[in-house]
């Protein structure tokens, strides 16, 4: 079960001050990327998905054997891309 939220706590003298001037010094300083090298990894596995899908309903729709027009189809892969 959850646990049930709790007020947001608030600091005061010395606690907020020193808060306050860290924020102040930290404000300015620049910070490098941070690296995600499982993101390259992800975007090749949705664009795979991707593909897979617009080539399932493609295969389905010529097994399926009603032609469509060159409009219905751009439309299809529309909505599934």
């Amino acid at each position: 079960m959850a646990a049930p939220i709790g007020a947001t706590p608030i600091l005061e003298g010395k606690e907020a001050t020193e808060w306050w001037e860290k924020v102040e010094k930290e404000q300015d300083q620049k910070l490098s990327l941070v690296p995600t090298p499982k993101l390259e990894d992800l975007r090749r596995e949705i664009v795979a998905s991707a593909n897979k899908k617009k080539e399932e309903i493609v295969s389905t729709l010529i097994i399926g054997g009603s032609p469509l027009t060159l409009w219905q189809f751009e439309n299809i892969l529309l909505i599934v891309a």
